[in-house]
């Protein structure tokens, strides 16, 4: 890891948005816009499952038995996860769900969804959909990054994993545990983050590496579209915190508070 985008990573892991979601009005708004993460994650692993699959041979070399395995088991993870009484749920509806729970606007997400479902193009599916402009334009660097070789999709497919996290904000959560969905939230992280799936190892991390191998352009590539995926979504967290700061109650100005005592002195100047 480059000095670059270990810098960009530690900038994301101490983002000051993470402190900002302390109850049930910031934890929607959280949501609603890391809704694209998700799909982004979900999009980038189908994407690489049909690489991979739609151009098997039927010899494969070692290194490509081992990509398809990797890939199907985050795939089986990921998408039809069983649940322990005996049905499967992917875990972007468990994502969904929680956001019905804690009643974010779903609108903009299902739309979007609806017109992916009808074939309509990514980039036209985004602008339909109602999103904030920062969830759009995050959609959008996504769209590119799936036009684009294997190797980059797995090095984003490995940041979109969100290894960068942090702790504290899971037990921010954990503090919210009193609402449902906050409970709901901590699950979905605790299925999803690369890193608490399995402490120590990382299937898209081991995709990296078997695409690119001993290829320093693959690997440069790779460090190239984590440093722009990871930017991305500084500007999607800058923007969210915005948003959030615009949540909160309004003081009065100075002016507003000095008003009724100019009017009563104009008044009793007046009388007297």
């Amino acid at each position: 890891m480059s000095f670059m985008t270990e810098r960009l990573f530690q900038l994301l892991e101490s983002h000051k948005v993470y402190d900002k979601i302390h109850d049930s009005k910031t934890l929607s708004a959280f949501m609603e816009y890391h809704i694209i993460c998700v799909w982004a994650y979900d999009a980038l692993l189908k994407s690489l499952q049909k690489d991979l699959l739609g151009h098997a041979t039927p010899l494969l070399s070692d290194e490509q038995k081992e990509a398809i395995h990797l890939i199907c088991e985050i795939a089986l993870e990921e998408q039809v996860e069983a649940l322990p009484d005996g049905g499967f749920q992917s875990h972007m509806e468990l994502y969904l769900d929680n956001m019905v729970d804690e009643n974010c606007d779903t609108a903009p997400t299902l739309e979007f969804f609806r017109n992916l479902e009808h074939s309509v193009p990514i980039p036209r599916a985004l602008r339909r959909s109602g999103f904030d402009k920062p969830v759009v334009d995050y959609g959008l660097a996504i769209m590119k990054i799936l036009e684009s070789e294997p190797h980059k999709k797995a090095a984003a497919l490995f940041y979109e994993g969100e290894p960068f996290i942090p702790d504290t904000f899971l037990i921010r959560l954990n503090e919210l545990s009193e609402n449902p969905t906050a409970e709901g939230l901590i699950d979905y992280f605790e299925r999803h983050i690369e890193g608490l799936k399995r402490p120590g190892y990382s299937s898209a991390g081991r995709l990296v590496e078997i695409f690119c191998d001993t290829n320093t352009t693959n690997h440069e590539e790779c460090e190239a579209i984590a440093q722009q995926l990871m930017r991305h979504r500084l500007e999607l967290w800058d923007r969210l915190d915005d948003k959030i700061e615009q949540l909160k109650p309004q003081k009065p100005s100075v002016l507003e508070n000095t008003l009724p005592n100019l009017r009563l002195i104009c008044n009793l100047q007046s009388s007297s």
